[in-house]
């Protein structure tokens, strides 16, 4: 099955950016003209240099009148643009640069909209972990009463969870491996990116701080491991009590 382009354009791998933006400061521009260019770009796409002409004259504090101690009417100004600021903006090429700051905000919506659709349910993934985890719910429910049930109860559970089963199996039978792959090496690097390796020093002390303690992180993978064992144990009777059944 061919992977949706769509996917593939909004969910790249996250990687270190190192080749310089456009909107960056670029080489030998004077500081005082990058700051308005910073200012006019921060304006968004309806930006004008006039209202970036105004916005840097209101931000300018006025000074308090030594003999009233009252704020003086501001003198008015010309609403014309200078010729400086238009000379800047060709040489400095405000308009394209600025252009490019939008197309790279858009872009990063769209990712993390994309993000959103693709997460919980949505994703393939998640929708066999969360009937594994109904699986195992159930598993532990039947251990914990299997004394008490009686024959027919017993079936009961079988059957249902033979169906969890094979809800899993439909599920894989139409599992779209590239695509499911490319959404969760984005979501894994993602995750890799904040957290780092779970093997260096700092990704193991990161997992005994989330598991509450050393003693609980390695009372939970003993957990694992058991609840390992007993869902191939299940596996093997409900197949076992089914097989007797036919």
């Amino acid at each position: 099955m061919t992977k949706p382009a769509i996917i593939e354009s909004h969910l790249q791998p996250i990687e270190q950016e190192t080749e310089k933006q456009p909107w960056e400061r670029m080489e030998n521009e004077p500081r005082f003209w990058y700051n308005r260019f910073v200012r006019f770009r921060g304006l968004g796409p309806k930006r004008t240099m006039l209202a970036a002409l105004e916005q840097e004259r209101a931000s300018r504090k006025v000074p308090k009148s030594t003999q009233t101690g009252k704020k003086p009417k501001p003198k008015s100004k010309s609403v014309a643009v200078p010729g400086s600021w238009k000379q800047a903006s060709i040489q400095w090429n405000w308009v394209a640069r600025s252009q490019a700051y939008d197309e790279e905000k858009v872009e990063k919506m769209v990712a993390t909209m994309f993000e959103d659709l693709y997460s919980g349910p949505a994703l393939a993934f998640n929708r066999v972990m969360a009937l594994r985890n109904i699986l195992d719910s159930m598993t532990k429910d039947f251990n914990r009463n299997n004394a008490y049930l009686s024959p027919d109860q017993r079936l009961g559970y079988y059957t249902r969870m033979q169906k969890i089963l094979q809800a899993i199996a439909d599920e894989m039978k139409v599992f779209d491996n590239p695509t499911q792959a490319l959404l969760m090496r984005h979501f894994a690097l993602k995750e890799y990116s904040e957290y780092k390796s779970p093997l260096t020093p700092e990704g193991y002390l990161k997992l005994v701080e989330q598991a509450g303690g050393q003693a609980s992180l390695k009372q939970q993978i003993e957990e694992e491991d058991a609840r390992r064992k007993e869902r191939k144990m299940l596996e093997h009777m409900i197949d076992s009590a089914f097989a007797e059944k036919q």
